[in-house]
């Protein structure tokens, strides 16, 4: 006799970037020649980006934890095998099947990301670590990451075995929450930002009706405008300094731009000079190093109860923090102009031989930032109940008067704060 079942398909489209890795290594060549690494995405065996399905089930599974108790959640997606495997423990595989989602259509605009690829999707992202003490980028921690395109479209396809009207009812519940216009986050640098997956309601099938959303914390939004000189650089397409002597056109600094042409604001860059800015204003309270507030390398242990609220906020290893990037939105991306400059020498501040450059950068940029304070930094039922793992009135202290202080003093943001470029407004809006 044929097992019962429901088959569910639907829509999976990427509202950011997103990363979910393979492990592997790549190489690539800029624009300039040099060879550089990258850490690559999975692929399918047609070379196209896919979303694992226990990556999609872990997702899923997420969610359900904070829908429903342990034996729901365990009856759906099952329970992990405990090594040993024993009698007590012996594993199982739930009724719910997750099949990989492949790709269906490439995020539109791919082609002109950097080192993008418009039948795959893929770009690869230029990222660094942003120093604490200066709110700069780090000097020699940039790293470079494949990525799949925001627009870009997965087919989800499930299996529910033996279904019953407990576990159809949680299945519609979780899917309901993929249905959120922000999206669930997912994947690599989730809490910048990264990685957010939208199920498109109008497309699934197989399941009578969906539940909505479950209602969320409500959003920090932030307008974010620089009436100066404003770019990220794109460091794929950073050129060679060339000599001035033999009558070659001077070295240009390209802007980082996203697939409409638009100048690119990073939500690692914000969240990065929010930090640094956090770390300043939690040690002036304490009168403790900035280090002591903040160790980034540190590493988290579930019922830890010793992380600062700036770790706490922004998360450590093993933590994913409690302040996250929900989207950030370009409102206006400005005038573009080239600025042409020449280097100074360090101990004579006069203008070196040969050292002249064009800058290319946007005038009067403004975007629209939302934020998120969540009210757990874990993922997991067990560690939501802990006490350690809920937003305290520490941490929510520490990001109101950040957010304050920002309003207050603007933020410097992107390539040349030292000489006035990215200098921002801040001014915070309510919305629901």
């Amino acid at each position: 006799m044929p097992e019962v079942r429901f088959e569910i398909s639907g829509v999976l489209e990427t509202l950011a970037p997103l990363h979910v890795g393979s492990g592997e290594r790549g190489s690539f060549t800029r624009t300039d020649g040099e060879t550089a690494t990258m850490a690559e995405v999975i692929r399918d065996f047609e070379g196209k980006p896919c979303l694992p399905g226990s990556t999609l089930k872990g997702l899923l599974r997420r969610v359900a934890e904070g829908l429903a108790d342990a034996a729901a959640v365990t009856a759906l997606f099952g329970s992990p095998r405990i090594a040993p495997r024993s009698e007590e423990e012996p594993g199982s595989g739930g009724w719910l099947l997750v099949r990989a989602a492949l790709l269906l259509a490439p995020g539109p605009g791919a082609e002109k990301l950097p080192q993008g690829n418009g039948e795959t999707g893929i770009f690869i992202d230029a990222r660094t670590r942003i120093d604490r003490a200066t709110g700069t980028a780090d000097d020699a921690k940039l790293f470079h990451v494949e990525q799949v395109a925001p627009g870009s479209r997965f087919g989800l396809r499930l299996i529910l075995l033996r279904p019953d009207p407990g576990r159809l009812d949680l299945l519609r519940r979780v899917l309901g929450a993929l249905t959120d216009p922000a999206g669930l986050m997912v994947g690599h640098g989730q809490s910048d930002g990264y990685g957010r997956l939208w199920l498109r309601p109008e497309t699934v099938e197989g399941l009578d009706g969906l539940a909505p959303p479950p209602a969320r914390t409500k959003p920090i939004v932030l307008r974010l405008h620089c009436s100066g000189p404003y770019l990220t650089l794109d460091s794929s397409k950073r050129q060679r300094q060339k000599n001035r002597d033999e009558d070659d056109e001077p070295e240009k600094l390209q802007p980082l731009l996203d697939g409409d042409g638009r100048p690119v604001l990073r939500p690692t860059q914000l969240l990065g000079v929010l930090r640094a800015r956090a770390a300043w204003l939690a040690a002036i309270d304490t009168g403790a190093n900035p280090d002591k507030v903040d160790d980034r390398d540190r590493i988290y242990r579930a019922g830890e109860t010793t992380l600062t609220p700036v770790e706490r906020l922004f998360g450590v290893n093993g933590w994913r923090g409690l302040l996250a990037v929900e989207r950030i939105e370009t409102r206006a991306p400005g005038q573009k102009f080239d600025i042409t400059s020449v280097a100074l020498d360090s101990f004579s501040q006069a203008p070196l031989d040969g050292a002249l450059f064009t800058t290319t950068v946007f005038v009067g940029c403004d975007y629209e930032v939302w934020l998120r304070l969540d009210e757990t930094g874990r993922c997991t039922e067990a560690e939501r109940l802990e006490e350690s793992a809920r937003c305290t009135e520490a941490d929510r202290a520490l990001c109101e008067r950040l957010i304050a202080d920002a309003v207050e003093e603007g933020l410097m943001l992107g390539h040349g704060t030292n000489k006035g470029f990215g200098w921002f407004t801040v001014t915070r809006e309510d919305r629901q």
